[in-house]
């Protein structure tokens, strides 16, 4: 190990010489010359400005702009289409900072919807919201959205109705779990949902919750085109119209000037403050980061802390943002289904190769946490929606700790004294670094990983979808999202159970939380099938790096890495609560 050891040692020193303690934003009075305001917290604070273009980067260029059809279209529809509920944005950050997808069920308020109400554990009535309209789009054309949109989007993702035949999204894990009998209209502005499971875990996933299943959408696109794939037929109610797609370079949002809400910070003004939103296709992270430098990009996620101290020397007028146990946890799936995953020792012992605590230390600098997590990461564990490791008995603990003598046991009496050969597969924008990383771990007991990058991030999903790997890149494991969803991911035959685990155990915990009736019982059924899953090793556990964001000095009000204004995959919608300083950009 001396050779791996010695590499990240040298690694984190050369990046920490003169570069002591971590980087922080700094706050204070608004700027001289600039018009104050008092925000909702009572604080005076520098007034929001309209006009302007915020620009995003994405390493690889999204398929279509239809949730039904997976997270892809949950991306691109999130600044156009709206849900019945979204996060409350005048609660203090204290209570809840807005720093992950998971967005608790008592900060959400309705959006879409004016109220709804539970007349019996299996019924919500929705009261919808009068003097809404539609984006003056084609074919819908500014009709005033009602409670039949409601109704149709709700069939749709479900397959019910006019839509039994096409089926429910395979995507829309959520809804799915709620499982919706009907949805109907009784008239414009009420909608009565039936479900089969208790009310307040279906109306956490109808309501605001499900990635790909809460949008709603006017029933004269589906009607006319049958979905919404083509940027083109995309209307919505929400703050921005999807003006223009240009394959693989950019996609590109400009303000609805008829967009009905206001920002809870500064009641009475009008969402959106910024005129064009631009999410423009950069592959290569150099090209990235060298696009932030020179101002062509106003925000860039997901940094790794060299890449942040990096761009704090060359820039040091760009703010640097950490959010602790709010980054993206690079786990890997492996192919249960067939020789050598689908035995739990060979899992066991890639997972024991690993040391946690190292990467942590030295991969990340200390901006991480070792400790490995289930389906949930560490902010749904916070919130007590899920187990945490210090809730797992000690024999799981135990398989997560650093020990190659007892993995290389563990391959032995799984009848590989030797070891083994398999392909490690990536997609373009891996960290490929940490791969090598891991590489090297396994290589001390006996097993010899090629790292085999694909040619797209579609070609990864489309063989994670199959099943078509060895182990992937491409994993579901302890995000800070719901875990409604992530239960029913690596359940039997779901779409999105990569490594195609099949385990009645799970199958049955998963179905006792879905069949909970208070948000209580659902917690700890939730934690239960968690640790089951934790036990068996499906995916690889990472240690949990803090989220770090860069952000231009001309964006206003307060962005340092918010996700979203609600749960659910509402990612660029926040995007319509903060402006551009045009004078310090210019």
């Amino acid at each position: 190990m001396q050779f791996g050891h010695m590499k990240l040692v040298t690694r984190a020193f050369l990046l920490l010489v003169g570069l002591c303690g971590a980087v922080q934003a700094v706050s204070g009075s608004p700027p001289a010359g600039n018009e104050t305001t008092r925000n909702v917290w009572g604080e005076i604070v520098e007034k929001p400005r309209y006009g302007g273009t915020v620009t995003l980067a994405i390493t690889v260029d999204y398929q279509h702009t239809d949730p039904w059809f997976n997270w892809n279209g949950t991306y691109t529809a999130s600044p156009v289409l709206e849900k019945l509920g979204i996060g409350d944005w005048s609660i203090p950050r204290s209570r809840y900072a807005f720093n992950s997808g998971f967005v608790p069920i008592d900060v959400i308020k309705p959006h879409l919807a004016e109220s709804w109400e539970m007349p019996d554990p299996k019924t919500i009535i929705f009261r919808i919201r009068k003097g809404i309209h539609w984006q003056d789009k084609s074919p819908v054309n500014g009709r005033e959205f009602d409670a039949y949109d409601v109704a149709m989007s709700l069939r749709r993702v479900m397959g019910t109705g006019e839509f039994e035949a096409l089926g429910p999204s395979p995507y829309a894990h959520m809804v799915k779990s709620a499982m919706l009998e009907s949805a109907e209209a009784t008239d414009k502005w009420t909608v009565v949902v039936k479900v089969r499971q208790p009310s307040l875990l279906s109306l956490s996933a109808i309501y605001w919750q499900s990635w790909e299943g809460a949008w709603i959408a006017p029933r004269e696109v589906i009607q006319q085109y049958g979905d919404h794939r083509d940027w083109r037929h995309l209307v919505g109610t929400g703050p921005f119209i999807l003006t223009d797609h240009v394959e693989g370079t950019s996609w590109t949002y400009r303000r609805n000037p008829d967009y009905w809400y206001k920002d809870e910070r500064f009641p009475g003004m009008e969402l959106p403050f910024i005129d064009e939103l631009r999410v423009v296709v950069i592959p290569d992270r150099a090209s990235q980061i060298a696009a932030l430098r020179s101002g062509k990009i106003d925000v860039l996620t997901g940094l790794t802390i060299e890449e942040a101290r990096a761009i704090k020397r060359s820039n040091p007028e760009i703010l640097i943002h950490y959010s602790p146990g709010g980054g993206v946890n690079r786990d890997s799936t492996m192919q249960v289904s067939r020789p050598p995953f689908n035995d739990l020792r060979v899992r066991k012992a890639m997972q024991k190769a690993i040391n946690l605590k190292e990467i942590a230390r030295y991969y990340y600098f200390g901006q991480a946490t070792s400790e490995p997590y289930g389906l949930g990461g560490p902010t749904v564990v916070e919130q007590g929606f899920d187990a945490g490791p210090h809730d797992w008995p000690e024999e799981v603990r135990e398989g997560y700790r650093y020990d190659p003598r007892a993995a290389r046991q563990l391959l032995t009496e799984a009848g590989y004294p030797d070891g083994f050969k398999f392909t490690y597969d990536a997609i373009p924008g891996a960290d490929i670094d940490l791969m090598q990383l891991y590489k090297h771990y396994w290589a001390q007991i006996g097993v010899e990983a090629e790292i085999n990058v694909l040619s797209s991030a579609a070609a990864g999903y489309n063989q994670a979808y199959k099943g078509d790997f060895d182990m992937t890149v491409i994993g579901m494991r302890a995000n800070n999202y719901t875990p409604l969803g992530r239960l029913r991911s690596f359940m039997s035959g779901e779409t999105e159970n990569f490594g195609q685990w099949s385990d009645p155990e799970y199958d049955r915990l998963a179905e006792i939380a879905y069949a909970a009736t208070d948000m209580d019982d659902f917690n700890a059924a939730v934690g239960r099938a968690s640790t089951y899953y934790a036990s068996q090793h499906i995916t690889l556990a990472n240690a949990y790096p803090d989220s770090i964001v860069a952000v231009q000095p001309w964006i206003k009000g307060g962005y340092w890495g918010q996700i979203a204004t609600g749960g659910g995959g509402m990612i660029f919608t926040i995007w319509s609560r903060f402006w551009v300083d045009q004078t310090m950009k210019e």
